[in-house]
């Protein structure tokens, strides 16, 4: 009783008028126009409006309730009525005076009534007529049938249960940006690709994660969603870490209560990137192989004299292309130098650098090297030569590295000298090259 008392209070509350007599209620003998009137006005009504004793006998209904207990007269249900009440309550006759004897009345009472050989959901408001001596005469109030109203919000409860369930669960990162440019909404996944917590980013401007140079495109991508065309494309997103990650977004437009919002689908692609980029780096690396193994060859063919004149060219051909980029990226190399470094000068703190950027250009094919640095001086050593088979048979790939580690010791602008000191083609193994730096060299005025 308690359950549905609280039921009750949920549907509107409970009436506090006292229980009416038949006098209050306006049952006086007689039959005028009044009546008359109201009489008919009660029968059309489009919800059910009944009298019946306390024992559940009808004494009347109108049209309304006649369908909700399927009966097309009076005449017909009171031959349903003769075999017992032409319904069945999921609460008993006690039950109800319970309900009632506090207040005389209750309002908003919803329950399940079975009739005939089917069940539906009723709401009722119900008060008691009773009589001079205070006792219940009978009960007049309204029935809804409300079964329809409770399945579309069941459906629409399970509907809203399964989304919630479906965007919490999916594997893609879910959000909802609105116009302007704010999170409204973020699932599970898309929270962890960012690595916050969803409930912390709600409000926040979706921009302060984009990479700065993804910036421009991402927002041209939102107007063109919030003005109703779906789009796709990749950009940048900073975790909380502070790391970047390769995203896929899919932005389509969204309205919410009346106003325009993107919806945004979100997967981590950094994995599938650095895929990608392991891959063209093993391409690049077996293109390199095949170049150098296709000069070897062509060299092999040639006299002594044109291989060496060839050598010469590349040597001109690469201080010619390749200085430009050694410039710049020293100068690259020099700020990310541990700080122990920083405040080094000198001849030493310009050969570490020209050795770290050769040491970075053959890790781009794989080849693992070694350097040491001293004040005196510093050694090179590739430790794995790609190019070995063809080293063996022909000078070339070892000139090619002579010339590229040897010959560019003059851009660093020290005195000095580079050697190329053992070769793993010659049975060394490593392949060394040892450099003395001098002074900083003298340059003439102008």
């Amino acid at each position: 009783m308690a359950d549905r008392m609280n039921g009750l209070q949920k549907a509107g509350g409970v009436a506090t008028t006292p229980g009416t007599t038949l006098e209050k209620a306006g049952h006086v003998p007689g039959k005028g126009a009044l009546v008359e009137d109201l009489h008919s006005l009660a029968y059309r009504l489009p919800i059910g409006v009944f009298r019946m004793t306390p024992d559940g006998r009808l004494l009347w209904a109108n049209r309304a309730m006649l369908t909700i207990l399927r009966a097309s007269s009076m005449e017909e249900l009171n031959a349903i009525s003769a075999a017992g009440p032409p319904f069945k309550p999921d609460y008993t006759n006690e039950e109800l005076l319970e309900l009632l004897e506090k207040d005389g009345e209750m309002r908003g009472l919803e329950s399940d009534w079975t009739v005939g050989s089917g069940t539906i959901k009723v709401r009722q408001n119900i008060h008691a007529i009773r009589g001079g001596d205070g006792t219940v005469q009978f009960y007049e109030g309204t029935v809804e049938d409300i079964s329809g109203r409770v399945d579309e919000e069941e459906a629409m409860r399970a509907k809203a249960e399964f989304l919630e369930e479906l965007v919490s669960n999916a594997t893609v990162g879910l959000l909802v940006i609105d116009d302007e440019n704010k999170y409204v909404l973020m699932n599970p996944e898309c929270g962890r690709i960012l690595g916050h917590r969803p409930e912390d980013l709600t409000g926040c401007e979706s921009g302060r994660f984009i990479h700065p140079d993804d910036a421009g495109r991402a927002r041209a991508h939102f107007i063109q969603a919030v003005s109703g065309e779906q789009n796709e494309f990749e950009l940048r997103l900073q975790a909380s870490d502070g790391t970047y990650k390769h995203c896929r977004v899919n932005l389509s437009p969204l309205t919410l209560a009346g106003c325009p919002h993107v919806l945004g689908v979100v997967s981590d692609i950094s994995n599938r990137r650095d895929t990608e980029e392991i891959m063209l780096s093993n391409r690049s690396q077996n293109l390199n192989i095949i170049i150098v193994a296709a000069m070897t060859k062509m060299a092999m063919r040639m006299p002594p004299s044109e291989v060496e004149r060839s050598m010469q060219d590349f040597a001109g051909w690469f201080r010619e292309r390749f200085r430009k980029i050694f410039e710049d990226d020293i100068e690259l190399i020099s700020s990310f130098e541990p700080p122990g470094e920083r405040d080094m000068e000198g001849p030493e703190l310009v050969v570490r650098r020209f050795m770290r950027f050769y040491a970075s250009l053959l890790a781009i094919y794989g080849i693992q090297t070694e350097c040491t640095y001293g004040p005196s001086g510093g050694t090179f050593e590739i430790l794995r030569c790609n190019w070995l088979p063809d080293s063996k048979q022909s000078p070339v790939p070892c000139r090619i590295c002579k010339t590229i580690l040897c010959d560019s010791f003059v851009w660093t602008g020290l005195e000095g000298s580079a050697e190329q000191v053992a070769t793993i083609a010659g049975g060394s193994p490593t392949c060394r090259f040892e450099f003395k730096p001098g002074p900083p060299r003298h340059r003439s005025p102008g």
